[in-house]
């Protein structure tokens, strides 16, 4: 094979190891897309794996929160007390349960 051609088929695959990597597909997706082979793509991909820049997300510095921030409105009226009920049934609904239990 001429090195032309040789240099040519690399700048192919690379090309497309670099547009599946930005794209949202797996590879078996991307290449029925591309009309590829995935057996050579898989091929391709670990013989050009060396030569391939990474592509990361840039390097943030700000710490990373696993909590999301959270709005409240103003004009929202929130009770500040719960008013129960007479403690008389929670009484007659534990001597139930217990009977039930036994």
């Amino acid at each position: 094979m001429s090195a032309d051609k040789k240099r040519l088929q690399e700048e192919f695959w690379k090309n497309h190891i670099s547009s599946w990597k930005k794209s949202s597909l797996g590879v078996k997706a991307y290449c029925l897309e591309n009309g590829i082979s995935h057996n050579t793509f898989y091929f391709w991909r670990k013989k050009l794996r060396a030569s391939l820049p990474v592509i990361r997300p840039p390097a943030s510095t700000a710490k990373i929160s696993p909590f999301i921030p959270v709005g409240i409105k103003t004009d929202t009226i929130v009770p500040t007390y719960f008013q129960l009920p007479d403690a008389k049934w929670l009484g007659a609904f534990a001597a139930q349960l217990i009977r039930g239990l036994q």
